[in-house]
């Protein structure tokens, strides 16, 4: 992981670590049905994109750079020594870039024949990125921990989700 977070790699990755439901999942084999209007729209919106021409050029517009620059403010001082994102700088170091590609997918999207990216679409996209860094904390986080602090924030995690772990848990637990 050093290695590939040196490089810039785990930088340019849009973290997303849900909550895990083992141990709460049913295997009844009901599985939800697709809605199928939803499917299509999904599937003829991501053809759309893909049969989109290169060489498109967007443009911000005047109401939505004040809402970038006031997100790339917020990511800066996320960045100090003890900010929130001091333990990710790298990441955050991208996050301005990513809102401006999400912000574009979003207007390709929804608003293809207007030509620049609108104050609700970059609204969105920072909205998204806000929350891809909550993630982004939680993998960079579980990456520098060694085996005996997964163990014990593992455990920690179960009180905290309202399991009361036995010492017999605890103990197979930490084998």
């Amino acid at each position: 992981a050093r290695v590939m977070r040196g490089e810039g790699l785990l930088a340019r990755i849009l973290w997303l670590r849900p909550k895990s439901n083992v141990g709460h999942r049913t295997h009844s084999g009901a599985a939800p049905t697709i809605n199928e209007i939803a499917a299509r729209r999904y599937a003829d919106l991501i053809h759309r994109l893909m049969d989109m021409e290169h060489g498109h050029t967007l443009q911000i517009a005047a109401d939505a750079l004040p809402l970038l620059y006031g997100f790339m403010d917020e990511l800066e001082a996320g960045k100090r020594p003890q900010g929130e994102l001091s333990g990710i700088i790298d990441w955050a170091e991208k996050a301005h870039g990513q809102c401006v590609r999400i912000a574009g997918l979003l207007h390709f999207a929804s608003e293809p024949e207007t030509g620049a990216i609108s104050a609700p679409i970059m609204a969105d996209a920072i909205r998204i990125v806000r929350a891809l860094t909550d993630h982004a904390r939680v993998v960079y986080h579980g990456m520098g921990r060694d085996e005996w602090t997964r163990d014990l924030q593992d455990v920690l995690a179960k009180i905290i989700d309202g399991d009361e772990p036995t010492a017999r848990d605890i103990y197979h637990a930490m084998k």
